[in-house]
């Protein structure tokens, strides 16, 4: 399991079960944790936040001795164990890097006959130094010493399959954007009517697909959008334009965000499945004479890169296309294996999430 909707659907089908976050410092735990509380109704029990009802705090470098520590733990089994014992789901909020940390929240568990899962977030070294070094420049959560981020990483202990593990990856290619705190939702366009007479890019969404994105409009985790880009095609504005009036917000058309533009023969559905996967799988091919798959990715990197640069903090909702969209989630995952597979299972209007150069929420369901 490497999607956070999967996660999701877990918890929402479990009841008296233990959900372990496990990860490095910086590799967004914060964030799947908001994520997994806003969309269940998970309990959450937070050793930052039993450390912060105590006095402590990192950025003043007022922390708790050895007994202190301990005292904050046992704190955080005895709420577990209660709330469990109510038959309750509870998230366990910390590093929980080590097995042995992990075997002491099982216990916990097993002590009240609840079951438990560990909810690994997996992320580079790479990204975490990244992100730590960023936060010291702009601090947007406690500081840590790298001391302590580095120690942390030598005593890692990866979780195992015979630890109920649900894996979320959240590897990085770093030099996409920088660390603005924004969270970006990349949604593609919705379906389109194929019309040979006109060129793709003037293809109109089909009936049905408006009161989808009705729908979506309005789900909760969207509320918080303060900006709307799109591409300049047809299809993308349209599939924005309920958004849009729904938040009571501009639909801003950004270059850069188009879909990898063909070359203009029309294509039997075979002859289109064949050339979009030479152009995906060889990535410099432009057999029909339009532009090559990595032409296509750096100017869509470009264009979120300047949109992230332009926010602080924000989400911020971009509408694109399939194959431009499979292009960029494989090269935040540096995963390009199986391209063309993963581009097949993008669906209109699927939805992916990534912050800060990080994929939280595929949008493939490969």
């Amino acid at each position: 399991m490497q999607n956070l909707d999967d996660a999701i659907n877990l918890i929402q089908h479990s009841q008296k079960t233990l959900f372990i976050l496990c990860g490095l410092p910086y590799a967004g735990k914060s964030f799947i944790a908001k994520e997994l509380q806003t969309h269940t109704d998970i309990a959450c029990v937070s050793i930052d936040k039993i450390f912060q009802e105590r006095g402590f705090n990192w950025n003043a470098n007022l922390l708790p001795n050895a007994e202190e520590w301990q005292d904050i733990f046992n704190q955080s089994y005895i709420e577990t164990g209660e709330t469990l014992s109510e038959g309750k789901n509870v998230l366990y909020d910390s590093t929980n890097h080590t097995s042995a940390s992990r075997d002491e929240l099982r216990k916990v568990s097993t002590s009240v006959d609840g079951t438990s899962y560990v909810i690994y977030i997996q992320a580079s070294i790479e990204t975490v130094l990244k992100r730590w070094e960023e936060n010291q420049k702009n601090p947007t959560r406690p500081v840590v010493s790298k001391e302590l981020v580095q120690t942390t990483i030598d005593m890692f202990e990866e979780p195992t399959e015979s630890e109920n593990v649900i894996v979320i990856n959240n590897f990085s290619h770093n030099i996409i954007m920088n660390n603005n705190g924004n969270t970006i939702y990349i949604l593609r366009h919705g379906e389109t009517i194929k019309d040979p007479s006109i060129p793709a890019i003037e293809w109109k969404l089909t009936p049905e697909t408006s009161g989808i994105l009705d729908a979506m409009a309005v789900e909760e985790r969207f509320k918080n959008i303060t900006a709307i880009y799109t591409s300049s095609e047809h299809k993308a504005q349209k599939t924005a334009e309920p958004f849009g009036l729904h938040l009571g917000l501009d639909v801003i058309t950004k270059d850069g965000l188009e879909e990898v533009k063909r070359g203009s023969t029309f294509l039997t559905d075979e002859e289109f499945q064949r050339l979009k996967r030479e152009n995906l799988e060889l990535r410099d091919s432009n057999l029909d004479g339009g532009e090559t798959a990595n032409q296509a990715l750096k100017r869509f990197i470009t264009a979120v890169s300047v949109i992230n640069s332009e926010h602080q903090n924000a989400e911020i909702l971009i509408v694109s296309h399939g194959t431009v969209l499979a292009l960029f989630f494989s090269y935040l995952k540096n995963d390009f294996e199986n391209i063309f597979e993963y581009w097949q299972n993008i669906e209109f209007c699927a939805l992916g999430i990534v912050k800060d150069g990080v994929v939280f929420e595929d949008i493939s369901s490969t």
